[in-house]
């Protein structure tokens, strides 16, 4: 809508900005008279006394050359009484030819006049020079006459002159304002009473009409308001009527509607709820079965097998934790809340971590596995690397799933000769039973199965809506082609920017962190979390090193705890009974003592708006579970400077880590700390075998360290031999 300029100037009335237009004209026409025909005048003025002083210049030097010539100054002053006849004569000087004076008047003082005097009066004389001649054909200069008039007369009928025309502007002006006040009144006179109808009418009376004055344009104005009024009025009248009869139809639309809103607020808050409520029961197991497998690869004296058994379960578990988030991943891609988190990294290692995912299941059901690739794919490529991964294990699942002889082949190859950006092309293929032509068009939406899936009794009809959003996401599409019983081939394609190795994080494979440096202070840590498993997976994370850890179950209860330990960092849950975790940290937070204790957020949410309630609560940093081994240690490195030891130990052919330290390297420690040591040991108690070890000085650090890392590498029956009596160990 449009809306009046807040400027003065268009705020005006039209009668007011004719009169200032008309005025402002007429004004510079007077202004124009007075500067113009003055100055005229002068002009004019000033040329006639020019030609008149060359005229007396020319007639007196002609008659002063014999003066000159003879050396006659009587003579020259008799020429010169006839030269001071002219009243506008103001000073005459001759000089001859040797530069001196040789006759001079002045009007003023009626004597002789200086040069130098004359000179200064810039503004007082018209000044003319010429020069005196032998003859009046001669070339030969004998002396020079400079002569001025004066301006007096001149400046006086310039000034009367001007003063005469400055009242005529005057008279002009005040005549043409009153001309223009009494237009501007006869014109805008019935616009004015126009206008002021019209604002009766914008109140609501229609009742109002023009008056008609005048048979020109504006009364033909006020004749075309008076029928627009008309029409207006009757136009309103039928308005109401068709209101009236609405007004039924909308109140029982609105109740309606009304209903349908408060049923969908509803069903988004009980989807809310649902979505909060399956992240925290999903992903908080999900933390204790990944963390305690990490704790269980740390026990370098696992067998082998045992260990590529804990690293599938591991993956898997990834797996299965992917798909969680991706199961609540649904709503966000529903609400367009989906973005891409583009970042550097090597695909041959995720084809190498997915067929190494996949190997043993296909194995087992007697299939074929088979990955191919062209060899001018490039190593290290920049997308999105979660969601390639998530699509491709959800096309593989589906192959394994739904085929029962034959093989699954995974195809990679990339674009040749691209115009713009490269592509990625992957296409899966299996032998399976095939999906129906009928059910190919159903086959990407939400939650549909197609015959062969409901007869599996496997899955949420989920993976492939969410795989084919992904895919739309990276800027590509996915399609499949099927024939019952003979398989189905999914393909799909992807554009992608290359990237260089530098540019891949994680390359490396992270340092195992085997104990706290030496001469640090005895950190203390506070873990405020309602599931045991979770509680008893962050101490073994952090007792073995040497950290002093206490446990609280609820919200209530770390704040109980956190004033009598006063820990240096607490491990804070968000969701617990009695009271949240957002809660306990506003009111820590609160208090001059809890504005210097670190709080980090454990939280199952996979939303990241969550992220930012969770800071704004006061929380120093933020932790999703199911965490990782080496993101506690991060946070722990990053909030409280905490220096960690890291294992250089170099593993055996059998891959078991092999330990130098005999009986003998505990020679010098007394019996009776050897003999505790191995109780602790037999009893696998490692919070007493961490107590006996800090009750060793300094002296003996290396043997700490050695002594640490089999407590946290779970050695235990090597620590049982190493400290085991002398007479237990002979007989």
């Amino acid at each position: 809508m449009n809306t009046p300029s807040d400027s003065v100037a268009f705020n005006l009335t039209v009668r007011t900005k004719l009169a200032i237009g008309i005025s402002l004209l007429i004004a510079a026409i007077s202004i124009f008279i007075f500067t113009y025909f003055p100055s005229r005048q002068a002009e004019q003025e000033m040329r006639a006394l020019g030609e008149k002083a060359e005229s007396i210049a020319k007639m007196t030097a002609f008659s002063l050359a014999p003066a000159l010539i003879f050396e006659d100054p009587l003579s020259a002053e008799q020429v010169l009484e006839g030269t001071k006849q002219n009243q506008d004569l103001a000073y005459i000087i001759v000089f001859n030819k040797t530069g001196q004076v040789f006759v001079s008047y002045s009007q003023e003082t009626g004597e002789q006049a200086g040069y130098r005097q004359v000179q200064d009066s810039n503004n007082q004389f018209y000044k003319t020079e010429k020069s005196i001649r032998h003859s009046e054909e001669g070339d030969e200069i004998i002396g020079q006459l400079y002569l001025g008039l004066s301006l007096k007369d001149v400046n006086a009928r310039v000034g009367q002159s001007r003063t005469a025309i400055a009242l005529v502007s005057a008279i002009i002006f005040v005549i043409g304002i009153a001309g223009v006040v009494g237009v501007s009144t006869l014109i805008t006179g019935p616009l004015s009473q126009m206008v002021r109808t019209a604002e009766h009418i914008a109140q609501g009376d229609l009742t109002q009409r023009a008056v008609v004055k005048t048979g020109d344009e504006v009364g033909h104005l006020a004749v075309s308001f008076n029928q627009m009024v008309e029409n207006l009025a009757a136009a309103q009248q039928n308005l109401e009527k068709r209101v009236e009869e609405r007004t039924l139809e909308l109140q029982q639309t609105n109740h309606e509607l009304i209903g349908a809103k408060d049923a969908a607020e509803a069903a988004n808050r009980a989807k809310s709820t649902f979505l909060a409520n399956m992240s925290h029961e999903l992903r908080t197991p999900m933390n204790a079965i990944l963390g305690f497998s990490q704790l269980m690869r740390r026990d370098d004296t696992l067998p082998t097998e045992h260990k590529e058994n804990l690293e599938i379960i591991g993956h898997s578990g990834e797996h299965l934790l992917s798909l969680i988030n991706d199961v609540l991943e649904i709503s966000k891609i529903e609400a367009g809340q989906t973005v891409l988190n583009e970042e550097a990294f090597d695909i041959y290692r995720l084809r190498d971590d997915i067929e190494t995912m996949f190997q043993l299941r296909a194995e087992e059901k007697g299939l074929q596995l088979l990955f191919e690739g062209d060899s001018d794919i490039p190593h290290y490529v920049l997308m999105d690397e979660g969601k390639l991964r998530q699509v491709v294990i959800n096309l593989l699942s589906n192959a394994i799933k739904f085929t029962e002889e034959g093989g699954i082949t995974l195809r990679v190859r990339c674009q040749e000769n691209p115009p713009e950006k490269p592509r990625l092309f992957v296409e899966v293929e299996d032998t399976g039973a095939g999906i129906a032509e009928e059910e190919l068009e159903a086959l990407f939406q939400a939650f549909v199965q197609t015959e062969s899936g409901q007869q599996s009794q496997e899955g949420t009809g989920l993976g492939l809506s969410i795989s084919q959003q992904f895919i739309r996401l990276m800027g590509g599409e996915i399609t499949a082609h099927s024939s019952v019983g003979v398989g189905t081939v999914f393909k799909f394609d992807i554009p992608f920017s290359l990237a260089d190795v530098s540019d891949v994080r994680d390359l490396t494979p992270t340092r195992k962190v085997v104990g706290l440096a030496p001469n640090q202070e005895t950190y203390r840590i506070l873990i405020v979390e309602d599931r045991p498993e979770n509680r008893i997976l962050l101490k073994r994370f952090l007792v073995p090193l040497g950290f002093e850890v206490e446990e609280a179950v609820d919200g209530q209860d770390g704040i109980e705890m956190w004033e009598k330990f006063d820990p240096h960092l607490i491990w804070m849950d968000m969701r617990m009974p009695v009271m949240g975790g957002h809660e306990a940290t506003r009111r820590i937070k609160a208090t001059p003592k809890g504005k210097s204790t670190i709080i980090v957020a454990l939280t199952a949410s996979v939303f990241e708006e969550d992220k930012h309630i969770v800071l704004s609560a006061g929380c120093d940093d933020f932790l999703r579970k199911p965490f990782r081994e080496s993101e506690i240690y991060n946070a722990l490195e990053k909030h409280l400077g905490v220096e960690f030891i890291y294992s250089e130990e170099t593993p055996s052919e059998d891959g078991l880590v092999q330990t130098t330290l005999t009986p003998e390297s505990l020679s010098d420690l007394s019996s009776e700390w050897v003999e505790q040591m191995h109780m602790a040991a037999s009893r696998a108690d490692s919070e007493e075998m961490l107590a006996l070890l800090a009750l060793l000085d300094e002296a003996h650090a290396p043997l700490v360290q050695e002594l640490t890392d089999m407590i946290n590498n779970f050695r235990l029956d090597e620590l049982i031999g190493l400290t085991q009596p002398v007479g237990e160990s002979n007989g």
